[in-house]
């Protein structure tokens, strides 16, 4: 066998592994059909409620928080029920961001485990796994 033989038959190999490869990639699943699987098609959607200002417990004198956040909802059909549920998740809201220290709420653990707190106190009005995130848009303390 020459060499131009050889590398017609090696390059003849790999046309055919490139093709082969192709081939399986596309039977699986379902791709190329255009269709999509629920999870997909649901995406998150963020729902933002109305600027907070509390007081927190000082010592010292007295000391405000003003925050603003959003919640990040698992779907988009879940906007409703935030909307109707808005007076109870700002009193509880409110009841958290309250009770927390300025020391508390400094840090950036300290702030982390505040939305954590935050998070489950929406999902308990909400329903669990409605509340997937929670951002801070305004943090200002006083």
């Amino acid at each position: 066998m020459s060499l131009l033989q050889k590398n017609i038959f090696f390059l003849a190999v790999i046309a055919f592994a490139v093709l082969a490869a192709i081939s399986c990639s596309k039977s699986d699943g379902n791709q190329g059909t255009g269709k999509e699987t629920k999870q997909n098609i649901e995406e998150s959607v963020n729902f933002a409620l109305d600027a907070f200002v509390v007081n927190l417990i000082t010592e010292r004198g007295t000391n405000f928080l003003k925050a603003s956040l959003q919640l990040e909802l698992a779907n988009a059909s879940l906007l409703d029920r935030a909307k109707a549920k808005t007076a109870p998740m700002r009193d509880a809201i409110i009841t958290v961001l309250s009770n927390k220290s300025p020391d508390e709420l400094m840090t950036e653990e300290g702030k982390l485990q505040c939305k954590d707190e935050l998070i489950l106190t929406a999902n308990r009005i909400l329903g669990d796994n409605t509340v997937k995130n929670l951002y801070f848009t305004d943090f200002v303390m006083q």
